[in-house]
C-alpha cells in the first residue's frame, strides 16, 4: 500500500501532461503564427483584387454597342456611377443618336441629365457635327448653352480636327450658347489662343468669343490680356471690355478677377463705355468706386446714371457709408427728396441697422420710406429682406412690436416672411398669436391661416375648426379661396359645414369671387356652389 499512493500520482502527472499537449496543440492550430495571419490576409486581399478584376472584365465583356445594350446593362442594376458613365460613353461612341434618345427617356432631372447629356453630345459632335447642333435646337436654350460651351472652346484647340469642326459651325454654336459665355472653356489662354480666334471669320460670333477669351486671360494674366487688347480694333475692344465687366460686376465673378483687371474694367466703363453700357453696369461700378470714395461716387452717380440705375447706386452707396457713419447715412437718406431713391437708400440703412437696434431702425424706416410703402417689387423685396434680418437676428422684439397696440402697422411683408417661423410650433404661435391686441390679432391671423392654407389647405382647415377662439372671417375665406384652387368640391364641403355666422358667410363670399373670376376665364361654376349661394 505505502507504493500505491505514489504510483496513482505519476499516473495522475502523465495523463495530466497529455492532456496539457493536447490543448497546446488545439490553441495552436485556431491561433495562427504572426507570419500566418500576413499571409492569409495577402491571400484575402489577392482575392478581393481577383474579384474587382473579374468585375472590370466581365464589364468589359458587356461593352455598350448600342442604346439596347445601354439599357439592358443600365436595368441589371449592377453599375455604380462611374461604370454609367464609361457605359453611356461606350455607347455613344456607336450611336450617339439612340444613346441620346434613350437619355430622353430615363425621366431624370435636367442636373442628372447634364453630364451624361455632355457625354453623348460631345461624342456625337466629333462624328456629325451638323446632327448633333440640330439635336439642341429642341432643348431650352440655358440647357443647350450648357452642353455647347464645352464644344466652342475647342476653336481655339492646337488640334486641327477639333478646332475645325468647331470652326465649321461656330455661328449656330454661339446661337445656342446666348448669354453663357462665361461657361465656355479655353484649352489655351495665351498669346497664341488669342491668334487663332484672331483668325476666325470677322463677325459678331468671333467678337463674343474674344471678349469671353479676354475675360478669361484677365483672370489668369492681366498684363498681356491689356497689351493684347490695345493692338485691337475698337469694336473688338469694346466686346473684349463689355464681357470683362460683366465678369467682374454683373456675373459674381469679380472676386475671383485680379485687381488690376477689376480696375481696368472700372476705367473702360468711366471713361469709354457707351451709354446704354454705363446704365446697365452702373449700380454695380458705382459700389466699387464707393469702396474707395464713397463722395465721389455718389456724385458720379448723381450726373451719369438716372432712374431705377440712380436709385439703387444711391442706394448702395449710402449703404456702404453707414458702415463708417451711421449718423452720415441717414442724413445724406433724409436729405434725399420723397420717392424711389430715398426709399431704396433707407433700405440698404435699416438692412445694417435693425439688427441692433431694430425698434429706432424700424421707426426711421417707416419715417422715410413712405411708411414702408412696398407697391412695386424691389419695396417688396427690401421689406422682406429687413424682416428676415429683425426676425432672425432678434425674434423677441419682432413679436413684441406686434405685442404693442401702439405700434405703427408694417407692410404684410413682415408677416409673410416670417410666419413659418412663427408658426413653426403651431399650437404656440397660434396662442401668440390670441395673446396680441384685437386690431393686430385680426391682421395677424389673415395672413397666419393664408400662409397655412398656401402649404395644406386640408390641415388649415383642421387647425382653424379646432380653434373656434381665432376663427375670424378673414381666415375663413383665405382658407376656401386657397383651397378652392386646388379642389374645389373639398373646399366647397368644407364651407356647407362651417356653423352659421360671420366665418361661414365670409368664406362663402370668398368662393363665390374666386368661381365668378374663373367663369370669365372659362371656367364653370360646380353645381353645389350655385345650390349653396342660393
Amino acid at each position: 500500500m505505502k507504493y500505491l499512493l505514489p504510483l496513482l500520482c505519476c499516473v495522475a502527472v502523465f495523463f495530466g501532461g497529455r492532456q496539457f499537449r493536447i490543448m497546446r496543440s488545439s490553441a495552436a492550430a485556431s491561433s495562427p503564427a504572426p507570419q500566418e495571419v500576413t499571409a492569409a490576409v495577402a491571400t484575402k486581399e489577392r482575392e478581393n483584387l481577383r474579384g474587382l478584376a473579374r468585375q472590370t472584365q466581365r464589364l468589359a465583356s458587356q461593352q455598350c454597342h448600342s442604346a439596347a445594350a445601354l439599357e439592358h446593362l443600365y436595368r441589371s442594376g449592377k453599375l455604380n456611377s462611374d461604370q454609367l458613365r464609361q457605359a453611356i460613353a461606350q455607347a455613344a461612341e456607336k450611336d450617339p443618336a439612340g444613346t441620346w434618345e434613350w437619355l430622353q427617356d430615363q425621366g431624370w432631372h435636367w442636373g442628372e441629365l447634364l453630364e451624361p447629356r455632355r457625354i453623348v453630345f460631345d461624342a456625337w459632335f466629333k462624328q456629325d457635327p451638323a446632327a448633333a447642333v440640330a439635336r439642341l435646337d429642341t432643348l431650352p436654350s440655358f440647357e443647350a448653352g450648357q452642353l455647347v460651351a464645352g464644344v466652342l472652346g475647342k476653336v481655339a484647340s492646337d488640334n486641327p480636327a477639333e478646332a475645325a469642326a468647331a470652326r465649321a459651325h461656330l455661328d449656330q454654336l454661339m446661337d445656342l450658347l446666348g448669354s453663357q459665355l462665361s461657361q465656355i472653356s479655353f484649352p489655351a489662354i495665351d498669346a497664341q489662343g488669342a491668334a487663332r480666334l484672331l483668325a476666325l471669320p470677322e463677325g459678331l460670333s468671333r467678337d463674343r468669343l474674344l471678349g469671353s477669351f479676354v475675360a478669361s486671360w484677365m483672370a489668369k494674366d492681366p498684363a498681356a490680356a491689356a497689351t493684347f487688347l490695345k493692338g485691337q480694333p475698337a469694336e473688338l475692344r469694346q466686346r473684349s471690355m463689355e464681357a470683362l465687366s460683366k465678369v467682374a460686376f454683373l456675373t459674381g465673378g469679380g472676386a475671383e478677377l485680379p485687381k488690376e483687371a477689376r480696375q481696368l474694367a472700372t476705367e473702360w466703363l468711366l471713361k469709354e463705355a457707351p451709354l446704354t453700357l454705363r446704365m446697365q453696369f452702373g449700380p454695380r461700378l458705382a459700389d466699387e468706386m464707393a469702396k474707395d470714395d464713397p463722395a465721389k461716387a455718389l456724385k458720379w452717380a448723381a450726373e451719369n446714371l438716372s432712374g431705377k440705375s440712380l436709385d439703387d447706386a444711391t442706394g448702395s452707396i449710402i449703404g456702404r457709408i453707414f458702415t463708417a457713419n451711421p449718423a452720415d447715412a441717414r442724413a445724406l437718406v433724409e436729405s434725399l427728396p420723397e420717392g424711389k431713391r430715398r426709399t431704396s437708400a433707407a433700405s440698404k440703412v435699416v438692412q445694417q441697422w435693425v439688427a441692433k437696434e431694430p425698434e429706432a431702425a424700424i421707426t426711421w424706416w417707416l419715417e422715410h420710406s413712405g411708411g414702408g410703402a412696398t407697391r412695386d417689387y424691389d419695396s417688396q423685396s427690401a421689406a422682406s429682406t429687413i424682416a428676415g434680418i429683425w426676425m432672425n437676428k432678434n425674434p423677441d422684439s419682432f413679436r413684441a412690436w406686434f405685442a404693442n397696440p401702439d405700434s405703427p402697422q408694417l407692410p404684410v411683408q413682415f408677416l409673410y416672411t416670417n410666419m413659418r417661423t412663427l408658426l413653426k410650433d403651431r399650437d404656440a404661435g397660434l396662442d401668440w398669436i390670441g395673446s396680441l391686441p384685437p386690431a393686430n390679432r385680426t391682421a395677424v391671423l389673415r395672413i397666419a391661416f393664408d400662409h397655412l392654407a398656401m402649404e395644406a389647405p386640408a390641415d388649415a382647415a383642421a387647425t382653424f375648426d379646432s380653434r373656434p377662439d381665432l376663427a375670424t372671417g378673414d381666415g375663413a375665406r383665405m382658407i376656401a379661396t386657397r383651397w378652392y384652387a386646388s379642389n374645389p368640391q373639398k373646399a366647397i364641403a368644407w364651407v356647407t359645414n362651417l356653423p352659421w355666422g360671420g366665418p361661414r358667410e365670409a368664406a362663402l363670399a370668398g368662393l363665390k369671387k374666386t368661381a365668378e373670376a374663373q367663369a370669365q376665364r372659362g371656367g364653370t361654376i360646380p353645381e353645389e356652389l350655385k345650390e349653396l349661394l342660393r
